[in-house]
């Protein structure tokens, strides 16, 4: 008799086959058999807002699949909480984090008092607006996906992703989102560095820096002391090829130690 855990690994490979490949990473690969209790399935999935899309679009296919391998009626139930293996990965993770050499000088131990009216600290980029929450964003049909991968991201649920870019016209809530990530990411560690600059922003501080004789600082700035760089407006980086070539760098030196990116914009990139 196969196991419920081969059974789940048959069905997410028939439904790889039968869905775009993107819709598969997105929705289906993250989903994780828990338990089964008789003829009732657990799977895991992130969160709330990852359920409801899977009981929208994806439940029927689920049971449909998982019976026909199972070969008897079933029940599936999500749940939010992970895997024994995954707890236990989580925690042996936290070790190595422990051992890794840090990739940047510490902060020093006093912390810079708070502006009057703001919640966030102020680290020489723009300051994260107060109402600019997830709790605060009407999600709508065509922005729950955005949400969702923001929220993840800002939560370390993206599958290790790192990098996130929001594309979309304006007034669809992609600085409203990115800076949500940023308000989640400094309410769960207030210490950390978030970068929060528009593309013009970038670009004129690297060209005072060339002008100034300073842009190893501008180098340092982004690539040793910043754990997450949300950059807004990257379409307006399109023909500015010395600033896209530094970005570019930057980005690898960020992805490379783990930290995380997120960008918005109304171009694809391959546009820009």
């Amino acid at each position: 008799m196969k196991t419920a855990d081969t059974v789940w690994t048959q069905v997410k490979s028939h439904i790889k086959t039968n869905i775009p490949p993107h819709k598969y990473h997105m929705w289906i690969k993250p989903v994780e058999m828990v338990r089964q209790d008789g003829n009732i399935v657990y799977l895991f999935a992130p969160n709330p807002l990852f359920i409801q899309r899977l009981k929208e679009y994806y439940l029927p296919m689920l049971q449909k699949e998982f019976q026909q391998l199972a070969g008897q009626q079933v029940t599936i139930e999500f749940t939010t909480e992970p895997p024994p293996h995954k707890v236990s990965n989580a925690l042996a993770g936290e070790s190595v984090k422990e051992k890794r050499i840090p990739v940047s000088k510490p902060l020093p131990k006093t912390i810079q008092a708070k502006l009057p009216g703001f919640e966030t600290p102020f680290y020489q980029s723009r300051l994260l607006k107060k109402g600019y929450t997830f709790d605060n964003f009407v999600v709508g049909e065509n922005s729950d996906l955005a949400y969702l991968a923001s929220r993840s991201l800002a939560k370390d649920q993206l599958n290790g992703t790192k990098i996130l870019y929001l594309m979309g016209k304006t007034g669809l809530g992609k600085s409203h989102l990115s800076q949500a990530a940023g308000q989640h990411i400094l309410s769960r560690n207030p210490r950390s560095r978030v970068y929060y600059v528009t593309a013009e922003d970038f670009t004129n501080e690297m060209i005072y820096a060339l002008h100034h004789k300073t842009i190893q600082k501008f180098k340092e700035k982004y690539r040793r002391y910043c754990d997450t760089l949300i950059l807004e407006d990257v379409h307006f980086l399109s023909g500015k090829m010395g600033t896209q070539k530094e970005l570019v760098l930057t980005l690898d030196y960020l992805l490379d130690a783990d930290k995380k990116v997120i960008f918005s914009g109304y171009n694809c990139p391959t546009e820009i």
